[in-house]
């Protein structure tokens, strides 16, 4: 595999051995996510999913999750007790 690495080095215009060339660099802009999968559940069970942006709070993925009609079918006739929420990854409405 070497020897075909080097020719495709060569063949790519680049001078030297491909074995001494530095790495690249990582550029941490284009690593960062910019949204991110939110799971909805309603009392642990999943209802929908949703994208939302990764730096948005819980009250903004509340308020989006709501609105999902999944959601909102079972939240239409039951009292939310308590709203958990794990940054970029759940949101579970606990009712009674």
């Amino acid at each position: 595999m070497p020897h075909i690495t080097q020719a495709l080095w060569e063949e790519l215009g680049f001078q030297g051995l491909v074995a001494k060339a530095p790495l690249p660099k990582a550029d941490k802009e284009a690593l960062a996510t910019q949204k991110v999968l939110i799971v909805v559940q309603v009392n642990g069970k999943r209802r929908a999913q949703t994208e939302a942006a990764a730096t948005a709070s819980a009250k903004e993925i509340e308020t989006i999750a709501r609105q999902l009609p999944a959601v909102a079918r079972d939240l239409a006739v039951k009292t939310v007790k308590k709203v958990i929420f794990v940054p970029g990854k759940i949101i579970n409405f606990v009712c009674v």
